[in-house]
């Protein structure tokens, strides 16, 4: 799992670089220090993002996949608000957004398919005849 995030962090990343040259003009960084920057965010967001899903993967037991996905990704999002509120780190927090959903729709789910369970249904009230 930490190396299919890693793989969609490097993903996006890498389709980031090219659009961050016209974005940020002259100062535009080198393919050396974007990456570099790259490895430093997924080091920091990156690594507590793993965490949190790979606790939320194990955790998983009664809720349908398609909720605990959407569940899971905007946590995973709203990790990344500390670099919406910079103005400076912006695009990397667009970045880091982009990297927190396709992880959460590719990750799997539940981590243990031994501990899924169906949603709990109510059990069938028998009806005696009267």
């Amino acid at each position: 799992m930490v190396a299919l995030c890693c793989g969609v962090h490097v993903a996006v990343w890498l389709v980031a670089y090219p659009a961050a040259g016209p974005v940020l003009g002259a100062t535009a960084p080198s393919f050396v220090d974007f990456a570099g920057f790259a490895l430093v965010v997924l080091g920091t967001i990156g690594a507590v993002t793993v965490l949190l899903a790979v606790c939320a993967g194990l955790a998983h037991v009664r809720m349908p996949v398609d909720e605990f996905r959407i569940r899971l990704g905007l946590t995973m999002a709203a990790l990344t608000l500390p670099l919406w509120v910079t103005v400076m780190l912006g695009p990397i927090a667009f970045v880091e957004t982009a990297v927190a959903g396709a992880f959460a729709v590719l990750m799997p789910a539940p981590l243990i398919p031994e501990n899924g369970e169906a949603p709990q249904r109510p059990a069938p009230v028998r009806e005696e005849p009267a």
